[in-house]
């Protein structure tokens, strides 16, 4: 037996052939392998590194409710709804400021048949609330208005009437 063979011993004990790949450390029935470092769930964007002189106890609530989701001083589902939406209104696209009122909307607006679900939240600068709210209110007007003549519509049709010059007139049964 050559010192080759005795060396080699090892690593076949050890290491195999796995997909397509040479010296994987793994059980002999490859049930079971070591996992190669870039293998490993995680990219770059979950380690995002500082600003530059940002500490937690600056009072930059914005920044770090958006890093963090959450904040001593922030209501969790503002600062829940922040790091969702990566910082950024979901009604202008721009990013928050420390100064902006920051508001709490239902997307699909709660008269309009949204539910008060998490999924249904987004969070807006004030004047962007405002004007999402008159959009809605637009659009009940429309769903109201649009309800009531098919409902008049449909008491027309029970009734019978002639149209005489143009105005319906009601003949009793």
């Amino acid at each position: 037996m050559s010192c080759k063979s005795k060396a080699s011993k090892g690593l076949r004990k050890y290491w195999r052939k796995f997909c397509n790949k040479k010296w994987v450390f793994a059980t002999k029935d490859k049930t079971f392998r070591l996992l190669e470092h870039q293998e490993f769930a995680g990219s770059s964007n979950n380690y995002v590194k500082v600003k530059g002189d940002k500490s937690p106890y600056d009072g930059d609530l914005v920044y770090w409710s958006t890093r963090m989701g959450r904040h001593p001083e922030m209501p969790q589902r503002k600062a829940f709804l922040l790091k969702q939406q990566k910082g950024s209104c979901s009604w202008c696209n721009l990013k928050f400021r420390e100064e902006d009122i920051l508001e709490i909307d239902h997307i699909q607006a709660i008269s309009l048949g949204g539910k008060d679900e998490w999924q249904n939240l987004q969070l807006l600068h004030g004047h962007c609330h405002d004007r999402k709210t008159a959009y809605d209110s637009t659009k009940l007007r429309e769903l109201k208005s649009t309800q009531y003549w098919e409902k008049l519509a449909q008491e027309l049709l029970k009734l019978n009437y002639l149209w005489i010059d143009d105005i319906p007139v009601i003949i009793e049964s």
